[in-house]
């Protein structure tokens, strides 16, 4: 369980976009009673636990999370699953075939920073379309660019990373290189049968210290570094940012590493 509790220490970033995200969205949610509530990309639920289940209504019949990661499941379950109305699972969002006791179960289901790890986007909203029930919603955020794929175009180029690093576009959002993000999310959701209330498009900064930024560029570690190679590729990914005048000076001498990204997030219903 090494990698959950690595992820749940360095994170950061998801754990304060949640508290934006219920700040802005979530507070006025309208949850119906006696939901079942999915949370597609669960990782340890933390937020699954102390972030997504006290929002919801007392009468909740159900809360899931799932992950395609064994290890983060198995932490969400020893730490996590202390309240009877709450579960965790092992799936793969992007599988061809959702199991059956999942086909249109779900009232609501949330998806926080994790769609854009999937392979084919297409066939993860075309999966959560499954699960939902007839009129259920959906409320996601995906990452549309990140910088991170930047540093790996640099990388590329460079003998010792090229062999971990070349084939980094397999794991990119779909978004990454386009033009008009939001449109071209908005047509996904619209094929795939959902109806729109809205998807809101958000450029923003994350701020790190460098000790934060190299325990989450391994706690992610999307290209499968090798575990003797993670630190030195972990501080790679740093002199990359300062060359790129991404680091700043903080008042107390500190590094200060400034991670951009652009995020979508949109709430949709099932025709």
């Amino acid at each position: 369980m090494n990698q959950a509790v690595r992820f749940i220490r360095f994170n950061l970033q998801s754990q304060r976009e949640f508290l934006y995200m219920k700040r802005r969205y979530l507070k006025d949610f309208n949850f119906k009673e006696n939901c079942q509530v999915l949370d597609v990309g669960c990782g340890p639920g933390d937020i699954t636990r102390h972030g997504l289940l006290p929002l919801l209504p007392k009468s909740t019949k159900k809360l899931m999370g799932v992950d395609i990661s064994s290890d983060m499941i198995d932490f969400a379950k020893q730490f996590h699953q202390d309240d009877d109305r709450i579960s965790f699972e092992r799936l793969d969002i992007g599988t061809s075939s959702i199991p059956s006791h999942l086909l249109q179960s779900f009232d609501h289901v949330f998806s926080f920073y994790c769609l854009h790890f999937a392979p084919d986007l297409r066939k993860a909203i075309s999966n959560i379309h499954k699960m939902l029930k007839p009129k259920g919603d959906m409320f996601v955020n995906v990452i549309s660019y990140q910088y991170l794929f930047d540093i790996y175009e640099q990388l590329l180029n460079t003998q010792k990373w090229h062999p971990y690093v070349h084939d980094y576009k397999s794991r990119m959002s779909p978004f990454q290189n386009g033009k008009n993000y939001k449109h071209d999310f908005e047509n996904v959701l619209g094929d795939l049968g959902f109806i729109i209330s809205h998807c809101i498009e958000e450029r923003k900064v994350f701020p790190t210290s460098r000790d934060n930024f190299e325990g989450l560029m391994k706690a992610i570690n999307y290209v499968d570094v090798p575990k003797h190679l993670e630190d030195e590729f972990a501080s790679e990914q740093c002199n990359v940012m300062r060359s790129t005048d991404k680091v700043f000076i903080d008042e107390y001498g500190e590094e200060q590493y400034h991670w951009q990204y652009t995020l979508l997030t949109a709430h949709a219903f099932k025709r």
